[in-house]
């Protein structure tokens, strides 16, 4: 009587017999109690792979909800907006045309409107239709120690003696001490002629 001899088992039965416990292994470990994040990654082929890496949730690296809180908070800081600097105007401007024509006529030339966008500055002026001339905004980031111009262009007749123009310039931040101050000049072949806001000039404060 012979013993019969067990056969081996092949190596493809092996590779399987190792697949089928390794499933079984990760199987298992998603029956744990705290939540798990799981991602699969796919081969060259599209194939699934067997190996499964598990990630525990935001909730479960930390203690306690305080902790966790301040580590939103510090997040929500870190990448929140940065604050944008901006002009405020200090001055009013005349509203309606019956209190802007006399001036014009009267001064030559009139600050008619500004719109402001952070630093971005833009505006409408108003002059005596002057033939050859030029308007320029004069402006200041040091207090008039040191100024510049802007050179205005021509828009539109608005009358037959009154002309608008417009201008839009950004302002660096970092280049403006606390405010801006800014006047209107309006140069004709023999003149000059002046809007400074009763000589008290436009100024915008820097926050």
């Amino acid at each position: 009587m012979h013993a019969e001899i067990p056969k081996r088992p092949s190596e493809a039965a092996i590779v399987k017999s190792q697949s089928t416990s390794k499933r079984g292994l990760l199987k298992v470990g998603r029956t744990k109690s705290f939540d798990l994040k799981t991602v699969r990654f796919a081969d060259k082929c599209g194939q699934e792979l067997e190996e499964v890496q598990c990630f525990e949730s935001f909730d479960h690296l930390f203690f306690d909800k305080d902790e966790r809180d301040h580590a939103a908070h510090a997040l929500a800081r870190k990448f929140s907006p940065i604050k944008m600097k901006r002009l405020l105007p200090e001055f009013r401007l005349a509203l309606t045309s019956n209190q802007l024509n006399p001036i014009v006529k009267m001064r030559g030339v009139k600050l008619e409107s500004v719109h402001i966008i952070g630093t971005m500055v833009a505006g409408s002026i108003l002059t005596k239709d002057c033939n050859s001339s030029q308007v320029f905004v004069r402006y200041t980031l040091d207090n008039w120690i040191t100024f510049d111009e802007i050179p205005a262009s021509f828009d539109m007749l608005v009358t037959s003696e009154t002309a608008r123009y417009t201008f839009e310039h950004y302002f660096e931040p970092s280049k403006i001490d606390s405010q801006l101050s800014f006047c209107i000049r309006l140069q004709t072949p023999t003149k000059s002629f002046w809007d400074n806001n009763d000589e008290q000039n436009f100024v915008m404060k820097l926050v």
